[in-house]
Formats: structure tokens, C-alpha cells, sequence
């Protein structure tokens, strides 16, 4: 399963017109408009996390960043995905005594985690394992311990597709803000010659 949802766009009626700014002004204004549309997306993505998780660090470890790997030459992309993992950002990656001391500086009031590690759990569903009993081994015994474990009518718990649904439901609200935000961007650098 990838690290988010990828979204491309081919809006047709822009293309000449931003042929026409040239290739420096074409490129901040394809970047504010994805820009524009990944927030979008990003917004969705965060209501719906906060809709299921309580604790509210999986709507906060949701975040929005600019691809480096673009295939295309004049190509923009922008990605939604979920910090985890030890790289979860500088404030979840800090030890718990030093966590604990600028709690103490701030009256009590301890930082927010952003390391939402389950976040392919809840977005995918996973297996219940009783305690001790994990799915271990290569790659060939984990697999037959999988099968054998679903065969025996082992536990899941429901995939709640948080990510999904989000893109799935704002589609149309990002090609909006996309298409508004060219427009606008078009706009404002003819106004500008």
C-alpha cells in the first residue's frame, strides 16, 4: 500500500494559456494550483481522521508535501500522506526525559505525539493476534501462518478507509480550487505585462 493517493491532472483549456507566460511564471503557477488542490485533499483527509481517532495524533501526523521525483519535464506534484515511524517529525522523535522536562517549563502541559505508526492499520484493517502468538518468520512462513490463521476464522477488524474516502469525496472540490487557482494565478501575471 503506498504512502497516500496520487492525483493526476491534465486541465486542457490552461496548457496554452500557461504556454503563453513562459516557462519560470508557468511553473509558480502550476505550484500554487496543486498546491491549492493537495490542500484540499489534505483538509478532507484530516475531518475524516478526526471523525474516527479520539486522540486526535493521526489528524495531526496528516500533512502535505511537494514531490522531488517528477518524471515529466514542467511536471508538478504534490502528495497527502501520514508521519510515522521514527522520522514523525522533530516532537515525536524526542526522548521521553526531554519531553517530560519541556512539559514541566510549560506548567504541565506535555507535547503532542505526531507519530501516527497505525495509520496503515485503521486505513487498511488488520489481524487480531493474541499476545505472543504474532505472525513471525521469512517471508513463505508468514504466508502460510496468514492463510492458516484465516482458514481458522481468525479475528480482522473492519479497514476504515479514511484516506480513501477523503480523495474519493473531494475529487471534485480540488479540481475546483485547482481550476480557481490558475485562473486567478493567469490572471494575475497578464495583469502584471
Amino acid at each position: 500500500m503506498p504512502d497516500g493517493i496520487v492525483i493526476h491532472t491534465n486541465i486542457q483549456d490552461f496548457r496554452k494559456q500557461l504556454r503563453d507566460l513562459g516557462d519560470r511564471i508557468t511553473k509558480r503557477v502550476a505550484l500554487r494550483a496543486a498546491a491549492k488542490g493537495a490542500a484540499v485533499f489534505r483538509d478532507a483527509t484530516r475531518g475524516n481522521a478526526r471523525a474516527i481517532a479520539k486522540s486526535g495524533t493521526l489528524a495531526r501526523a496528516i500533512y502535505m508535501g511537494k514531490s522531488r521525483f517528477i518524471k515529466e519535464r514542467g511536471s508538478v506534484a504534490y502528495f497527502v500522506s501520514v508521519r510515522h515511524g521514527k522520522t514523525a517529525g522533530r516532537k515525536a522523535s524526542k526522548s521521553a526525559v526531554t519531553r517530560l522536562k519541556q512539559a514541566r517549563k510549560r506548567g504541565g502541559k506535555a507535547l503532542p505525539s505526531r507519530d501516527a505508526f497505525y495509520w496503515r492499520f485503521v486505513e487498511a484493517g488488520h489481524r487480531i493476534v493474541p499476545r505472543g502468538r504474532g505472525i513471525t518468520g521469512g517471508e513463505r512462513t508468514r504466508a502460510t501462518k496468514r492463510s492458516s490463521f484465516d482458514a481458522a476464522g481468525g479475528r480482522k477488524t473492519k479497514p476504515v478507509e479514511y484516506l480513501a474516502r477523503a480523495f474519493r469525496a473531494s475529487q471534485a472540490a480540488a479540481i475546483r480550487a485547482i481550476e480557481a487557482e490558475l485562473d486567478r494565478g493567469i490572471k494575475a501575471e497578464e495583469a502584471k505585462k
